[in-house]
């Protein structure tokens, strides 16, 4: 609705943008259509995305100059995988924005998972690609999250 005063922000991923559903049956649409119009809804839901992908379009303003009223509600529609995605153990996110956490335990950029040095480089990335088509590896080596990377 244009002429709601606030707006509700959704963020996740295929969950939150709506994969395999009609457009008004995603999550966004149904708060939507349950409050009235009284809120302007905006799904920033995108398929593969962690909470990492959030917080990089937020820090670097790409939200603020497409949402037009005031920001009343935001959430994040999340799923056991996104703990995955964030540590950087999902082949497609090689590139995708790293965050780490500060001394004093704020989410600080770490530039991306394919960082020079890092274990997985540009040949290690290639290789865990491949690795990771196995199901068994899935389940049993890449599923951990490895605080120290």
């Amino acid at each position: 609705n244009s002429q709601a005063k606030d707006a509700i922000l959704f963020f996740g991923d295929s969950f939150a943008y709506g994969e395999g559903v009609g457009d008004d049956e995603t999550l966004p649409a149904q708060v939507a259509i349950q409050t009235g119009g009284n809120y302007r809804v905006y799904n920033f839901g995108l398929h593969g995305y962690g909470p990492q992908h959030m917080l990089a379009a937020v820090e670097h303003n790409l939200v603020n100059p497409i949402v037009q009223p005031t920001v009343r509600f935001v959430f994040y529609v999340t799923i056991k995988d996104h703990v995955r995605r964030l540590a950087g153990n999902a082949p497609y996110l090689r590139y995708g924005p790293r965050y780490v956490l500060s001394d004093d335990g704020e989410a600080v950029s770490a530039g991306s998972f394919n960082r020079p040095g890092s274990l997985w480089g540009a040949v290690g990335a290639e290789i865990k690609t491949q690795l990771m088509k196995s199901a068994f590896l899935m389940r049993v080596w890449f599923s951990r999250v490895d605080e120290s990377e």
